[in-house]
């Protein structure tokens, strides 16, 4: 089961036309192109985020946060709707769907790597290499996090 957008955004998207489930249709909806832009774009600068935020003391709390939130939505949500699971890709796949796009892998990032390098990623390889630079990425927020609350409290001297 999935998590759905309100049914006024996706739904029967090509529902009056004769070439529905085509895949290109020529009259895709504006707010499809929109969506699909919107989310193409918020699922870079995430990914990115959750890779670099703790570089910057000014954003590393919320990094910590965002992060810890996709890794809980990968586990948690994972337990229901699949290891990995990420509510951003299950909407912008409906998007796209919506747009006729069709063979959408089951990550987010293995399609965003295919669509960058022009490449065909192995799945496994792209889930291990998300994992572990998340799981570095959460290392390192974590311990500058600690380091930051420590300074913080006067503890740590430097």
């Amino acid at each position: 089961m999935a998590l759905l957008l309100p049914s006024n955004l996706i739904g029967q998207a090509f529902s009056h036309s004769p070439e529905r489930g085509s895949a290109q249709h020529p009259r895709t909806p504006a707010v499809y192109v929109f969506l699909d832009i919107f989310f193409l774009v918020f699922h870079a600068i995430l990914i990115g985020f959750n890779l670099t935020g703790w570089l910057w003391e000014r954003t590393r709390r919320i990094h910590l946060v965002v992060l810890t939130l996709t890794f809980c939505s990968w586990v948690v949500l994972g337990l229901f709707y699949g290891l990995g699971y990420c509510p951003c890709t299950d909407w912008h796949w409906q998007v796209k769907r919506a747009r006729g796009e069709i063979d959408l892998p089951a990550s987010y990032i293995k399609y965003y790597l295919d669509l960058l390098t022009g490449l065909d990623w192995h799945p496994l390889l792209v889930d291990i290499l998300a994992l572990g630079l998340g799981l570095v990425a959460l290392g390192l927020s974590v311990g500058l996090n600690w380091r930051d609350w420590r300074r913080s409290r006067g503890s740590l001297k430097l």
